[in-house]
């Protein structure tokens, strides 16, 4: 439930969080297109990200690939003991929650998304990876698989043919 800031300020924290992501890959690809020629495995280069941000007593995640965000939880028994600084017979339970979803082929869903999006490319997904290359389906960088100007870089570096494939990046 929103906090006394209101809805409109996590909207505003999550767009802030999509922006400064986008911005940032926008910079890196505007660099890697600048170096491609001296350093064509810039086009292959990518990663996945994890940001978490605190504001107050809201916390925001951003996932993008296959890294996870767990938060470990304990009891609330196991709490009181730690906060009156008691450890005597304290063997706290900890329990993992999962905070984010993974981007990657072994998730059906995401699998469904991109043969979704890419109807006419019976290539999309190919060898349990996204155009028989990458595992994650979602990433920052890979410029190979978002913008044309990469194939030739890509066909230098990897001395194969090159099916380019255009997509985009898709923030959650």
């Amino acid at each position: 439930p929103p906090r006394s800031n209101g809805e409109n300020d996590h909207i505003a924290v999550l767009k802030a969080l999509a922006r400064a992501l986008r911005k940032t890959e926008d910079a890196y690809l505007g660099i890697a297109d600048k170096m491609v020629g001296e350093f064509p495995e810039l086009a292959l280069m990518g990663s996945c990200v994890l940001s978490m941000l605190m504001k107050g007593e809201d916390m925001y995640v951003m996932g993008v690939g296959d890294s996870r965000a767990v938060l470990a939880t304990m009891d609330s028994v196991d709490l009181e003991h730690i906060s009156e600084g008691s450890f005597d017979g304290l063997s706290p339970c900890l329990s993992a929650v999962q905070l984010t979803s993974d981007h990657s082929t072994s998730m059906p869903e995401e699998v469904r998304r991109i043969r979704n999006e890419h109807p006419d490319d019976p290539s999309a997904i190919s060898k349990d990876r996204v155009k028989g290359s990458l595992k994650v389906t979602r990433a920052f960088g890979a410029g190979f698989l978002k913008q044309m100007n990469y194939c030739c870089a890509t066909v230098i570096f990897l001395e194969v043919a090159c099916d380019c494939w255009m997509t985009q990046l898709v923030m959650c």
